[in-house]
């Protein structure tokens, strides 16, 4: 079933900051003990809100599936397809457009929008507009063996009703950390080529936190370099330490399953018990197929090192890396730091 979106992009961004004060609000003043019950009423009218105004949507086809759903950018003279594979986050797989997700600056690069067809499948079938933070169940199943079912189920059935002759998948982030593990369940769907950003790749969830704690004890340039950081290292130091000591050994019985979030972020410790020992090594050194590394040295969240140690380890691979002095995690935020040339010269030598 498709159900095509157009709107008015001022409409949608008033719309987006009016549903991003409405969740602020009820993180700010729900006391703790009526968060679910305040939540479902707040809910309620955001959903009025979003069911006006984002009824239609633009530039893309809502795809439902017997497993969920996901979102087409058509290119109907195309015959090659790049599924995309976002950040973690409690929001939909897409938010309103230019609102700082990567897919954005993807589908900015005429080179590709001209090439390829741009699928993006939506996590555990959420909608537009909505935060699902706060909903016990959706922390629940919020887990990287849940996802990696998710977007399997829905990417197979996609490809079952259309025939591309070229499929790349692109990763960022969480994405990104997944990426080989759902590839080990694809490869039989013709996907040529796979490209993971700010990812990693040799060293595991619990083995990176070590790295990173390492480093700002060491002051190095990615932490000592941002102004803005320096007021925070204690913050992040407490972050990196109490991370360390929960989860580098078998976290006890009663965090292993919680839904409760990990000191500020915006993690559960549940998501992180599902991700901390899942080596992507183990899975890379099965791929035959070209995959392009993108890495930012400057990068707080997933260390560089983890994706140097896999080009060091692995390197009789169909590999390329590429690394960016100034650049941080991801750069969802800025589009400009997004390495255009790069991704479009490698996707041009990898399928011509």
């Amino acid at each position: 079933m498709i159900k095509k979106k157009t709107v008015d992009f001022i409409i949608i961004t008033t719309v987006t900051v009016i549903i991003l004060i409405a969740s602020i609000m009820v993180y700010t003043f729900t006391p703790g003990n009526q968060a679910e019950t305040s939540y479902f009423q707040m809910k309620n009218i955001i959903n009025t809100i979003r069911d006006f105004h984002f009824s239609q949507y633009p530039d893309f086809n809502e795809l439902y599936f017997s497993s969920g759903k996901g979102y087409e950018f058509r290119n109907e003279s195309s015959n090659g397809l790049i599924i995309y594979l976002g950040e973690f986050g409690w929001g939909s797989a897409i938010q309103t457009r230019w609102s700082g997700k990567l897919i954005d600056a993807l589908l900015a690069i005429t080179e590709l929008t001209e090439k390829y067809t741009f699928f993006v499948p939506e996590k555990f079938n959420r909608e537009i507009g909505v935060l699902y933070g706060l909903i016990p169940e959706e922390r629940q199943r919020y887990t990287i063996d849940n996802l990696i079912d998710n977007y399997y189920e829905v990417i197979s059935e996609y490809l079952s009703q259309n025939n591309f002759e070229s499929i790349i998948i692109y990763g960022a982030s969480e994405g990104a950390f997944i990426l080989p593990v759902l590839y080990s369940r694809l490869n039989n769907r013709n996907i040529t080529a796979l490209i993971s950003d700010s990812g990693g790749g040799w060293l595991t969830y619990s083995e990176q936190q070590q790295v990173l704690l390492a480093k700002l004890l060491r002051n190095e340039k990615s932490f000592a370099s941002h102004p803005a950081l320096k007021e925070e290292h204690i913050l992040l130091r407490n972050y990196y330490e109490t991370w360390v000591q929960t989860f580098q050994t078998e976290p006890p019985s009663e965090l292993q399953d919680s839904i409760d979030f990990f000191l500020n972020s915006p993690m559960t410790y549940k998501w992180f018990n599902s991700i901390i020992k899942l080596r992507l090594s183990d899975y890379y050194e099965k791929i035959n197929i070209p995959v392009l590394f993108i890495h930012g040295n400057m990068d707080i969240d997933v260390p560089v090192e983890t994706t140097r140690y896999l080009e060091n380890n692995l390197k009789h691979k169909q590999f390329d890396y590429r690394y960016y002095a100034e650049m941080t995690h991801n750069q969802i935020e800025k589009q400009e730091y997004l390495p255009q040339k790069d991704i479009i010269e490698w996707i041009i030598k990898i399928d011509p």
